[in-house]
C-alpha cells in the first residue's frame, strides 16, 4: 500500500495509518477504510462500483471532515436491512458461498443491501442438533456476504438476534467454520 516508513521503525511498527476514502457516485455515498481493513478489499470495492478518491487521510475524522467540506452531497454508506425471502436466500448463497450450498430450510432469512442490490443475507432456523431443539433455541444456518464490504456480518448477526429475541426465542447458536 503505502512505502513510506518513518526513519527507525518497519512497516508493522510504523505509527502512521492512512485511511482510504471511496466514493460511489451512483449512490452518492462514501465509505472510509483504514490500511488495516482494506487487505484486498480495494478491488472488490471498485467491482462494487467504488472509486478511490482519496488514500492519505491520516485519521478517519480527517476523512470524515474531507468529504463534509468538499463532498457534502455525499453521505457516509450504510448497509440498508432489507426483508428477503427464503429463495432470495437460497439464490445468493448458492451464488456467492465460498462452500457451503443454501440449508434445507429456515425460519426466517435477513438480507442486508447497498441501496441497489442484495450485498449479503443470513438464515437462521431449528438447531441442527436434536439435543439443542428444545423450541427455543434458534441457530444461525448460513451467512453469506460480500467481501467488499465491513461489518456486514456483525450487523446481520445483532439483527438476527434482536428479531429472535422478538419471535419469543431463548438463545441463538452460530458456529463458525
Amino acid at each position: 500500500m503505502r512505502e513510506f516508513v518513518p526513519a527507525g521503525f518497519t512497516m508493522s511498527q510504523s505509527p502512521i495509518k492512512w485511511f482510504w476514502v471511496f466514493i460511489h457516485e451512483t449512490l452518492r455515498k462514501y465509505t472510509i477504510y483504514s490500511e488495516d481493513e482494506l487487505n484486498d478489499r480495494r478491488w472488490d470495492l471498485h467491482d462494487e462500483g467504488f472509486d478511490l478518491l482519496w488514500d492519505s487521510a491520516m485519521s478517519r475524522p480527517e476523512a470524515v471532515r474531507y468529504m463534509e467540506e468538499f463532498y457534502p452531497d455525499y453521505s457516509r454508506f450504510e448497509p440498508i436491512p432489507t426483508p428477503i425471502i427464503f429463495r432470495q436466500a437460497c439464490d445468493f448463497i448458492n451464488k456467492n458461498h465460498r462452500h457451503h450450498v443454501a440449508p434445507q430450510g429456515m425460519k426466517f432469512a435477513l438480507g442486508i443491501s447497498n441501496g441497489q442490490k442484495l450485498v449479503g443475507v443470513l438464515t437462521a432456523g431449528r438447531p441442527i442438533s436434536r439435543h439443542q431443539d428444545d423450541g427455543l433455541t434458534l441457530e444461525i444456518t448460513r451467512v453469506c456476504v460480500n467481501g467488499a464490504y465491513i461489518h456486514l456480518c456483525s450487523k446481520l448477526y445483532a439483527t438476527a438476534r434482536r428479531i429472535a429475541r422478538e419471535m419469543g426465542y431463548r438463545s441463538l447458536i452460530r458456529y463458525i467454520g
